[in-house]
Protein backbone atom coordinates (compact mmCIF):
# COMPACT_ATOMS: atom_id res chain seq x y z
CA UNK A 1 0.00 0.00 0.00
CA UNK A 2 1.47 3.51 -0.86
CA UNK A 3 1.60 6.30 1.14
CA UNK A 4 -0.73 8.69 0.52
CA UNK A 5 0.86 12.23 -0.70
CA UNK A 6 -1.46 14.50 1.24
CA UNK A 7 -0.08 18.27 2.64
CA UNK A 8 -0.06 17.56 6.72
CA UNK A 9 -1.36 20.30 8.98
CA UNK A 10 1.04 21.26 11.35
CA UNK A 11 -0.42 22.58 14.60
CA UNK A 12 0.88 25.55 14.91
CA UNK A 13 2.26 27.28 18.69
CA UNK A 14 -0.39 29.57 19.81
CA UNK A 15 1.25 32.04 22.53
CA UNK A 16 -0.93 31.09 25.68
CA UNK A 17 -2.13 27.83 24.44
CA UNK A 18 -1.77 24.57 27.10
CA UNK A 19 1.05 22.86 26.37
CA UNK A 20 0.51 18.99 25.36
CA UNK A 21 2.86 16.23 26.73
CA UNK A 22 4.86 15.42 23.33
CA UNK A 23 3.03 12.15 23.56
CA UNK A 24 -0.19 13.70 22.82
CA UNK A 25 1.10 16.06 20.50
CA UNK A 26 2.13 13.68 18.40
CA UNK A 27 -0.65 11.53 18.58
CA UNK A 28 -2.93 14.16 17.82
CA UNK A 29 -0.87 15.39 14.61
CA UNK A 30 -0.94 11.39 13.45
CA UNK A 31 -4.79 11.16 14.35
CA UNK A 32 -5.42 14.45 12.21
CA UNK A 33 -3.69 13.14 9.62
CA UNK A 34 -4.94 9.80 9.42
CA UNK A 35 -1.89 8.08 9.54
CA UNK A 36 -1.11 4.71 11.13
CA UNK A 37 2.26 4.59 13.66
CA UNK A 38 3.77 2.86 10.72
CA UNK A 39 3.30 5.82 8.44
CA UNK A 40 4.29 8.38 10.61
CA UNK A 41 7.34 6.68 12.09
CA UNK A 42 8.43 6.26 8.39
CA UNK A 43 7.54 9.94 7.54
CA UNK A 44 9.31 11.22 10.42
CA UNK A 45 12.41 8.73 9.67
CA UNK A 46 12.52 6.83 13.35
CA UNK A 47 12.14 3.32 13.86
CA UNK A 48 8.66 2.03 14.54
CA UNK A 49 10.01 0.63 18.13
CA UNK A 50 11.80 4.39 18.77
CA UNK A 51 7.65 6.29 17.88
CA UNK A 52 5.57 3.80 19.75
CA UNK A 53 8.35 4.58 23.12
CA UNK A 54 7.84 8.36 22.42
CA UNK A 55 3.72 7.98 21.91
CA UNK A 56 3.38 5.84 24.95
CA UNK A 57 5.89 8.25 27.15
CA UNK A 58 8.36 5.55 27.06
CA UNK A 59 10.70 7.98 25.87
CA UNK A 60 10.58 11.21 28.20
CA UNK A 61 13.86 12.73 27.28
CA UNK A 62 14.49 12.04 23.61
CA UNK A 63 17.46 13.97 21.97
CA UNK A 64 17.62 17.28 19.69
CA UNK A 65 18.51 15.05 16.80
CA UNK A 66 14.81 12.88 17.12
CA UNK A 67 12.90 15.94 18.01
CA UNK A 68 14.42 17.49 14.56
CA UNK A 69 13.26 14.62 12.75
CA UNK A 70 10.04 14.62 14.02
CA UNK A 71 9.59 18.41 13.24
CA UNK A 72 10.96 17.81 9.81
CA UNK A 73 8.44 14.85 9.64
CA UNK A 74 5.01 16.45 10.73
CA UNK A 75 5.33 20.08 10.28
CA UNK A 76 5.63 20.81 13.84
CA UNK A 77 7.85 23.80 15.09
CA UNK A 78 11.08 22.46 16.24
CA UNK A 79 11.06 25.26 18.93
CA UNK A 80 7.25 24.29 20.01
CA UNK A 81 8.69 20.32 20.34
CA UNK A 82 11.57 21.39 22.37
CA UNK A 83 9.42 22.89 25.27
CA UNK A 84 7.39 20.43 24.95
CA UNK A 85 9.45 17.57 25.35
CA UNK A 86 12.13 19.55 27.51
CA UNK A 87 9.48 22.41 29.23
CA UNK A 88 12.13 25.07 28.31
CA UNK A 89 12.04 27.39 25.49
CA UNK A 90 14.14 27.10 22.37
Amino acid sequence: RQARSVACRPHPYREGETLKSLAALLQEWRDDNHYTDSQAARRCKVSPQHWHAIINGELVDPRGSTLSKLSAGTGIALDRLIVVAHGVPA
